[in-house]
C-alpha cells in the first residue's frame, strides 16, 4: 500500500475517503493494466510500499468512484453491472470488469457495453474516442463474448467535469459539447485481432517481469501523453491570457498562430502564447515517477 500524506490539512474523514482503495487484484493481469505502459506497471508493483501520495492528488479518483457508484444504480434483470470475471488465454488469467453491459431488448442476445469516463470537454472533439478506450472496450467485449454475450455496440459515456453552460452557449458553432454528458461511439474490432493484440501485450509484459528498473522499456510518447512545444491563440481576460480559442492550439510557429488570430472575430481580444512541451502523464499522473530514471533524467526539471 502507498504511504499517504495530508499536506493540505483536509478534514480527517475526507482524507480517509481519498486514501481508501478497495481494489483487490485478481488474475495475472487486468485489462487496464495491459493497456498501460509496462514500465509504470512494474515500477508501481515493485515499489508499492514506498510510493508517497498526497490525498489531495486522489481527488480525481474519488470523483470517478462517485460517478461509477451513481451510474451503477441503473437496473435491469439481464444487465451486467460492474461484475468482475477472469478471461483465460494461453494459461494466463486476465481480470475484466465492464462498467455496464445492457440488453438491447428483453429477449435477443444483443447487448451494449458502456464505459463511464470522468473527463474534460476536449475529448468531445474525438469522433471515435481515444485509442486506449477502443482497446479497453474491445478487450471487455472479447471477455463477454467468451461468456456467451453478443456485444453489438460499444460506447463511452463521457461525463464532462469542466463543462459549463456559458461555454456551451458561446461555442454553439464549434465542437464544444452541448450537454455535460455525451455518448461517444467506439469502433468494434474483429475479435481475432483483439485476441492477437492481447497475446502481444501479455508477451511484452512477461518479457519485462525480471528486468531491472532501469532496463524496463521507456514509455512511448503517446503513453507519456507527450505534447511538443507550440503556439496557441487564447482569449484575453482582464489583460491576461485565458482559455484557448476553439481550433487555436498547436501551431508550430508564432506566425501561423498570429495569422489565425487575425482571422478571428474580435482579434483584439485574443493573443498568441507559447506553450512549453511536456510529458503530462509523467509529471502529473504517474505514481511511479519517483522510481523512474527516465523521469529523473528527462522530465523532472520540466517547467510544466
Amino acid at each position: 500500500m502507498p504511504i499517504y500524506t495530508n499536506n493540505y490539512g483536509l478534514p480527517k474523514p475526507v482524507a480517509m475517503a481519498l486514501a481508501a482503495d478497495d481494489y483487490d487484484k485478481h488474475g495475472d493481469y487486468s485489462t487496464t493494466g495491459l493497456i498501460g505502459p509496462p514500465r509504470a506497471h512494474f515500477l508501481i508493483e515493485r515499489h508499492s510500499n514506498e510510493i508517497v501520495i498526497d490525498v489531495m492528488d486522489n481527488s480525481h479518483a474519488l470523483r470517478g468512484n462517485a460517478l461509477h457508484y451513481v451510474a451503477s444504480k441503473a437496473n435491469h434483470r439481464r444487465a451486467i453491472i460492474e461484475e468482475r470475471f477472469l478471461y483465460h488465454i494461453d494459461g494466463f488469467q486476465i481480470s475484466m470488469k465492464p462498467d455496464i453491459v445492457w440488453p438491447e431488448d428483453e429477449k435477443a442476445n444483443e447487448f451494449s457495453l458502456y464505459d463511464y469516463k470522468d473527463c474534460s470537454t476536449w475529448v468531445a472533439r474525438l469522433t471515435k474516442g481515444k485509442d486506449e478506450w477502443t482497446k479497453q472496450c474491445n478487450l471487455l467485449r472479447l471477455g463477454m463474448h467468451e461468456r456467451g454475450f453478443n456485444i453489438t455496440k460499444l460506447a463511452i459515456i463521457a461525463f464532462f467535469k469542466d463543462w459549463t453552460q456559458k461555454d456551451a452557449i458561446i461555442n454553439t458553432g464549434g465542437n464544444y459539447p452541448k450537454h455535460p454528458i455525451k455518448e461517444l461511439p467506439i469502433d468494434i474490432v474483429d475479435l481475432e485481432k483483439v485476441k492477437h493484440w492481447l497475446r502481444q501485450r501479455i508477451k511484452l509484459f512477461e518479457s519485462c517481469k525480471h528486468l531491472p528498473d532501469d532496463k524496463l522499456p521507456i514509455c512511448t510518447p503517446e503513453e507519456r501523453w507527450n505534447s511538443d512545444s507550440c503556439h496557441a491563440v487564447v482569449h484575453v481576460k482582464d489583460g491576461k491570457p485565458g482559455k484557448a480559442v476553439s481550433g487555436g492550439t498547436r501551431f508550430a510557429t508564432a506566425n501561423e498562430a498570429e495569422s489565425f488570430r487575425l482571422n478571428q472575430k474580435d482579434p483584439q481580444n485574443k493573443m498568441v502564447v507559447f506553450r512549453e512541451g511536456c510529458n503530462k502523464r509523467c509529471e502529473k499522473y504517474c505514481d511511479a515517477k519517483d522510481f523512474c530514471d527516465f523521469y529523473r533524467n528527462t522530465v523532472d526539471n520540466s517547467p510544466f
